[in-house]
């Protein structure tokens, strides 16, 4: 029995990427993962400057509470047979606790709760993308519904564009009766920041969605479409980061 360079026998190695692949396949996984993608992505077009609950202390978003009940789930999934180790492990629990370190460092205990809800959403995200959206199929049904949410994103950018106000973050400012985000305004327009908290953040999204979207679409048609999409979206937030990332891209 022949062993790879890790020491794993090759018979080993073939089952474990079958079993990887048969899960890859499984129309009911697919299914439940498309779900799950639906769930975690909800928070993009509700915007968490408005819409938020406080727990302890710790702020809450739509985004956070979605990814919080499937962290456990994902853990017992990462723990499996057919995964193992890699190096972005490492990388994002460090940065996780670099947050919280920093914070707690600047400000005080007083940053303990803020810093540790942030650092619970990248570790949470993180995992859970890991858990379900591993293998070509699974980032197929994820990029699928993260279509659809760049679209609505887009789409109330351009009503920003259009009216001179951020409209979706008004009206929930209305509906929720707290104070709504202040507009952003340069070289005498409107900067859309659609359902984030700044422009920035919504020029930065349409940059990364881009590059997913630039490297994943096998349709040269589709492919043009959807980054360009993008690249008007970076266009509507009139960030410069955002330019310059999407440039980089």
């Amino acid at each position: 029995m022949s062993r790879g360079i890790y020491g794993v026998s090759s018979q080993s190695a073939y089952h474990r990427n079958a079993d990887m692949v048969i899960a890859a396949s499984n129309p009911q996984s697919s299914r439940a993962n498309t779900l799950v993608a639906w769930l975690v992505l909800i928070g993009l077009i509700i915007p968490a400057a408005e819409v938020q609950v406080y727990i302890a202390g710790a702020k809450f978003t739509v985004a956070r509470l979605a990814i919080i009940p499937l962290v456990l789930p994902a853990l017992f999934m990462l723990f499996g047979r057919t995964r193992r180790f890699v190096l972005s492990d490492l990388f994002v629990w460090a940065t996780a606790m670099w947050i919280v370190a920093a914070a707690v460092y600047v400000n005080g205990s007083e940053a303990l709760s803020s810093a540790g809800a942030q650092a619970i959403e990248i570790i949470g995200g993180y995992m859970v993308a890991r858990a379900y959206f591993f293998g070509p199929n699974g980032l197929q049904g994820f990029l699928s519904v993260l279509k659809v949410f760049t679209l609505a994103a887009i789409v109330l950018a351009m009503a920003d564009f259009a009216s001179g106000r951020l409209v979706t973050h008004g009206l929930f400012s209305s509906l929720l009766g707290v104070p709504a985000i202040v507009n952003q305004a340069r070289m005498g327009t409107i900067r859309a920041a659609s359902t984030f908290d700044h422009a920035i953040l919504f020029g930065a999204f349409c940059a990364v969605v881009a590059a997913m979207l630039l490297y994943s679409e096998t349709n040269v048609v589709r492919r043009i479409l959807w980054v360009g999409f993008c690249f008007f979206g970076v266009m509507l937030s009139l960030s410069s980061s955002s330019l310059m990332g999407f440039a980089i891209i």
